[in-house]
């Protein structure tokens, strides 16, 4: 695009017409190049493969998982998920709540957590471990639910 708009320029204030073909092939070596740049840059980076996982794992015994997630919908709705699953996959308790709000991915996120927390101290939940897709938030170490904070 800034090809298109420079030659734009060119022809209206200069009166020089750049050859279409030459655009295009400033545009293929542009691509080229920004590609070669981001392999250079990025080919380092170690990806955590538990963090995109598509399988769920269960907890360790006597332990229950809150998986937790947000969508957010069209209008300002925000959708929020919990499950817990004890150490054999079977599911104690699910909820979800709509809120009406404007909230960015990374704060809907981090209210499913906080929502998920809430579920558990109310249902009494002392040895949990918290699941979110998300790769922003940091991860919560541990958590006096009896006690507060």
């Amino acid at each position: 695009m800034w090809y298109l708009w420079n030659r734009r320029n060119e022809m209206i204030f200069n009166g020089k017409e750049v050859y279409h073909p030459v655009i295009v092939e400033r545009t293929h070596r542009l691509a080229a190049d920004s590609s070669s740049y981001m392999k250079r840059i990025y080919r380092g980076i170690k990806r955590h493969p538990w963090r995109n996982s598509k399988v769920w794992k269960a907890p360790p015994k006597c332990i229950i998982k809150l998986n937790c997630d947000a969508s957010l919908g069209v209008e300002g709705w925000v959708g929020m998920g919990v499950i817990a699953r004890d150490w054999k996959g079977d599911t104690l308790f699910a909820v979800t709540r709509r809120v009406r709000a404007h909230w960015s991915p990374i704060i809907a996120e981090g209210k499913a957590i906080e929502l998920a927390l809430q579920i558990a101290k109310r249902y009494g939940l002392t040895e949990i471990i918290i699941e979110s897709d998300s790769q922003v938030l940091p991860l919560i170490q541990s958590i006096d639910l009896l006690h507060g904070p």
